[in-house]
Protein backbone atom coordinates (compact mmCIF):
# COMPACT_ATOMS: atom_id res chain seq x y z
CA UNK A 1 0.00 0.00 0.00
CA UNK A 2 2.84 2.35 0.87
CA UNK A 3 4.54 1.64 -2.49
CA UNK A 4 1.35 2.52 -4.37
CA UNK A 5 1.24 5.83 -2.50
CA UNK A 6 4.83 6.65 -3.50
CA UNK A 7 4.03 5.76 -7.13
CA UNK A 8 1.00 8.07 -7.14
CA UNK A 9 3.11 10.92 -5.72
CA UNK A 10 5.70 10.34 -8.45
CA UNK A 11 3.03 10.47 -11.13
CA UNK A 12 1.58 13.70 -9.72
CA UNK A 13 5.06 15.25 -9.44
CA UNK A 14 5.95 14.29 -13.01
CA UNK A 15 2.63 15.70 -14.26
CA UNK A 16 3.21 18.99 -12.42
CA UNK A 17 6.77 19.26 -13.75
CA UNK A 18 5.62 18.49 -17.30
CA UNK A 19 2.87 21.10 -17.04
CA UNK A 20 5.35 23.66 -15.74
CA UNK A 21 7.76 22.91 -18.61
CA UNK A 22 4.97 23.23 -21.17
CA UNK A 23 3.92 26.54 -19.63
CA UNK A 24 7.50 27.87 -19.71
CA UNK A 25 7.92 26.69 -23.32
CA UNK A 26 4.62 28.32 -24.35
CA UNK A 27 5.54 31.60 -22.67
CA UNK A 28 8.99 31.56 -24.31
CA UNK A 29 7.42 30.94 -27.71
CA UNK A 30 4.91 33.76 -27.21
CA UNK A 31 7.70 36.12 -26.13
CA UNK A 32 9.74 35.22 -29.24
CA UNK A 33 6.74 35.81 -31.51
CA UNK A 34 6.07 39.13 -29.76
CA UNK A 35 9.70 40.22 -30.33
CA UNK A 36 9.54 39.22 -33.99
CA UNK A 37 6.30 41.18 -34.38
CA UNK A 38 7.91 44.26 -32.81
CA UNK A 39 10.90 43.99 -35.13
CA UNK A 40 8.48 43.88 -38.06
CA UNK A 41 6.81 47.06 -36.74
CA UNK A 42 10.19 48.81 -36.84
CA UNK A 43 11.06 47.51 -40.33
CA UNK A 44 7.70 48.58 -41.75
CA UNK A 45 7.96 52.04 -40.17
CA UNK A 46 11.37 52.56 -41.82
CA UNK A 47 9.97 51.31 -45.12
CA UNK A 48 7.09 53.80 -44.93
CA UNK A 49 9.52 56.64 -44.21
CA UNK A 50 11.66 55.70 -47.23
CA UNK A 51 8.61 55.27 -49.47
CA UNK A 52 7.33 58.72 -48.44
CA UNK A 53 10.71 60.29 -49.25
CA UNK A 54 10.88 58.65 -52.70
CA UNK A 55 7.29 59.71 -53.43
CA UNK A 56 8.16 63.31 -52.48
CA UNK A 57 11.23 63.31 -54.73
CA UNK A 58 9.50 61.76 -57.76
CA UNK A 59 6.20 63.70 -57.58
CA UNK A 60 7.48 67.01 -56.20
CA UNK A 61 4.82 66.94 -53.48
CA UNK A 62 4.32 65.05 -50.22
CA UNK A 63 1.98 62.03 -50.08
CA UNK A 64 -1.39 62.84 -48.53
CA UNK A 65 -2.68 59.40 -47.60
CA UNK A 66 -1.22 55.99 -46.86
CA UNK A 67 -2.77 54.77 -50.11
CA UNK A 68 -0.20 56.88 -51.98
CA UNK A 69 2.54 54.72 -50.47
CA UNK A 70 0.81 51.34 -50.36
CA UNK A 71 -1.12 51.38 -53.62
CA UNK A 72 -0.29 47.74 -54.37
CA UNK A 73 -2.72 45.34 -52.68
CA UNK A 74 0.08 42.78 -52.43
CA UNK A 75 2.08 45.11 -50.16
CA UNK A 76 1.23 44.46 -46.52
CA UNK A 77 2.27 46.77 -43.71
CA UNK A 78 1.90 45.71 -40.08
CA UNK A 79 -0.34 47.79 -37.80
CA UNK A 80 1.29 48.32 -34.37
CA UNK A 81 -1.27 47.88 -31.56
CA UNK A 82 -3.87 47.31 -34.32
CA UNK A 83 -3.70 51.04 -35.13
CA UNK A 84 -3.37 52.57 -38.60
CA UNK A 85 -0.56 54.90 -39.65
CA UNK A 86 -1.66 58.46 -40.38
CA UNK A 87 0.03 61.15 -42.52
CA UNK A 88 0.14 64.80 -41.47
CA UNK A 89 1.97 67.51 -43.42
CA UNK A 90 3.78 69.90 -41.07
CA UNK A 91 6.61 72.37 -41.64
CA UNK A 92 9.22 71.57 -42.69
CA UNK A 93 8.44 67.86 -42.71
CA UNK A 94 5.80 65.20 -43.21
CA UNK A 95 4.76 63.29 -40.10
CA UNK A 96 4.03 59.57 -39.92
CA UNK A 97 1.86 59.18 -36.82
CA UNK A 98 0.48 56.23 -34.88
CA UNK A 99 -1.31 56.06 -31.53
CA UNK A 100 0.18 53.82 -28.80
CA UNK A 101 -1.81 52.26 -25.90
CA UNK A 102 0.38 54.06 -23.35
CA UNK A 103 3.08 56.70 -23.12
CA UNK A 104 5.61 54.03 -22.07
CA UNK A 105 4.99 51.96 -25.21
CA UNK A 106 5.06 55.10 -27.34
CA UNK A 107 8.48 56.03 -25.94
CA UNK A 108 9.74 52.48 -26.53
CA UNK A 109 8.67 52.53 -30.19
CA UNK A 110 10.04 56.03 -30.81
CA UNK A 111 13.36 54.93 -29.30
CA UNK A 112 13.70 52.31 -32.04
CA UNK A 113 13.35 54.83 -34.89
CA UNK A 114 15.98 57.47 -35.58
CA UNK A 115 14.61 60.99 -35.14
CA UNK A 116 11.18 59.83 -33.92
CA UNK A 117 9.45 61.70 -31.10
CA UNK A 118 6.41 61.30 -28.82
CA UNK A 119 3.45 63.64 -28.32
CA UNK A 120 1.36 62.36 -25.42
CA UNK A 121 0.83 58.76 -26.59
CA UNK A 122 1.37 59.44 -30.29
CA UNK A 123 4.56 58.25 -32.01
CA UNK A 124 5.68 60.77 -34.63
CA UNK A 125 8.21 59.78 -37.33
CA UNK A 126 9.34 62.89 -39.26
CA UNK A 127 9.99 62.63 -43.00
CA UNK A 128 12.09 65.65 -43.93
CA UNK A 129 11.28 67.50 -47.14
CA UNK A 130 13.89 66.43 -49.74
CA UNK A 131 16.36 69.16 -50.63
CA UNK A 132 15.63 68.64 -54.32
CA UNK A 133 12.02 69.67 -53.69
CA UNK A 134 13.25 73.11 -52.57
CA UNK A 135 15.61 73.51 -55.51
CA UNK A 136 13.51 71.92 -58.25
CA UNK A 137 12.98 75.20 -60.10
CA UNK A 138 16.72 75.30 -60.90
CA UNK A 139 16.91 71.92 -62.58
CA UNK A 140 15.76 70.06 -65.67
CA UNK A 141 12.58 68.06 -64.99
CA UNK A 142 11.94 64.73 -66.65
CA UNK A 143 8.49 64.27 -65.05
CA UNK A 144 5.59 66.56 -65.92
CA UNK A 145 4.21 68.62 -63.03
CA UNK A 146 0.50 69.17 -63.88
CA UNK A 147 -0.13 71.30 -60.79
CA UNK A 148 3.06 73.34 -61.27
CA UNK A 149 3.36 74.00 -65.04
CA UNK A 150 6.18 76.50 -64.55
CA UNK A 151 8.40 73.59 -63.52
CA UNK A 152 8.01 71.95 -66.93
CA UNK A 153 10.30 74.52 -68.59
CA UNK A 154 13.87 75.51 -67.82
CA UNK A 155 14.97 78.98 -66.83
CA UNK A 156 18.69 78.35 -66.61
CA UNK A 157 21.74 77.19 -68.59
CA UNK A 158 23.06 73.67 -68.14
CA UNK A 159 26.81 73.15 -67.83
CA UNK A 160 27.20 69.36 -67.85
CA UNK A 161 30.98 69.43 -68.41
CA UNK A 162 31.96 65.80 -69.10
CA UNK A 163 28.49 64.41 -68.38
CA UNK A 164 26.04 63.20 -71.02
CA UNK A 165 22.33 63.51 -71.78
CA UNK A 166 21.15 60.08 -72.89
CA UNK A 167 18.06 58.71 -74.64
CA UNK A 168 16.61 62.00 -75.90
CA UNK A 169 13.53 61.26 -77.96
CA UNK A 170 13.29 64.67 -79.64
CA UNK A 171 15.21 67.91 -79.16
CA UNK A 172 13.90 71.33 -80.20
CA UNK A 173 16.47 74.10 -80.10
CA UNK A 174 16.96 77.47 -81.77
CA UNK A 175 20.73 76.96 -81.85
CA UNK A 176 23.12 74.11 -81.02
CA UNK A 177 26.86 74.67 -80.60
CA UNK A 178 28.92 71.47 -80.67
CA UNK A 179 32.59 70.63 -81.07
CA UNK A 180 31.75 67.14 -82.28
CA UNK A 181 28.57 65.60 -83.68
CA UNK A 182 28.05 61.91 -84.33
CA UNK A 183 24.83 60.57 -85.76
CA UNK A 184 23.38 58.07 -88.21
CA UNK A 185 21.00 60.47 -89.95
CA UNK A 186 20.92 64.27 -90.16
CA UNK A 187 17.99 66.07 -91.75
CA UNK A 188 18.27 69.85 -92.02
CA UNK A 189 17.00 72.70 -94.19
CA UNK A 190 20.20 74.72 -93.91
CA UNK A 191 23.76 73.86 -92.78
CA UNK A 192 26.62 76.37 -92.58
CA UNK A 193 30.15 75.05 -92.07
CA UNK A 194 33.77 76.14 -92.56
CA UNK A 195 34.79 72.82 -94.08
CA UNK A 196 33.41 69.32 -94.48
CA UNK A 197 35.09 65.95 -94.82
CA UNK A 198 33.11 62.99 -96.08
CA UNK A 199 33.58 59.68 -97.81
CA UNK A 200 30.52 59.88 -100.07
CA UNK A 201 28.43 62.99 -100.67
CA UNK A 202 25.00 62.79 -102.25
CA UNK A 203 23.61 66.19 -103.35
CA UNK A 204 21.27 67.57 -106.00
CA UNK A 205 23.58 70.53 -106.42
CA UNK A 206 26.69 72.12 -104.87
CA UNK A 207 26.85 75.91 -105.05
CA UNK A 208 29.93 77.93 -104.09
CA UNK A 209 30.79 81.63 -104.52
CA UNK A 210 32.64 80.65 -107.75
CA UNK A 211 30.52 77.98 -109.44
CA UNK A 212 27.50 75.73 -109.34
CA UNK A 213 28.07 72.01 -109.81
CA UNK A 214 24.85 71.64 -111.79
CA UNK A 215 25.92 74.40 -114.22
CA UNK A 216 29.36 72.79 -114.67
CA UNK A 217 27.69 69.46 -115.39
CA UNK A 218 25.38 71.08 -117.95
CA UNK A 219 28.29 72.87 -119.68
CA UNK A 220 30.41 69.70 -119.74
CA UNK A 221 27.55 67.76 -121.31
CA UNK A 222 27.18 70.45 -124.01
CA UNK A 223 30.91 70.50 -124.82
CA UNK A 224 30.97 66.70 -124.94
CA UNK A 225 28.21 66.74 -127.55
CA UNK A 226 30.09 69.33 -129.64
CA UNK A 227 33.26 67.24 -129.51
CA UNK A 228 31.34 64.15 -130.53
CA UNK A 229 29.86 65.97 -133.56
CA UNK A 230 33.31 67.23 -134.49
CA UNK A 231 34.65 63.66 -134.42
CA UNK A 232 31.78 62.37 -136.53
CA UNK A 233 32.48 65.06 -139.16
CA UNK A 234 36.17 64.09 -139.20
CA UNK A 235 37.28 67.52 -138.16
CA UNK A 236 38.66 66.49 -134.77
Amino acid sequence: MKQRGFALVDVITATVLLGALLLVFSQAQQWQQHQQMRQQWIADAEWLRQAATLFWIERGTAPSTLTDLVADDATEVTRPWQQRWQLHLAQPWLELQIEAPSAAQAHWFAGQLAGALVRSQTVVVPVWKPLIADLDERYLHRLEQPTQPHLNTMATDLDLQSHSIMDVGELHAARVNAEYFLGNTLTAEHIKTEWISTGVLYADDVITPFYSLSEIHRDMSYYRQLWRQCELQGKC
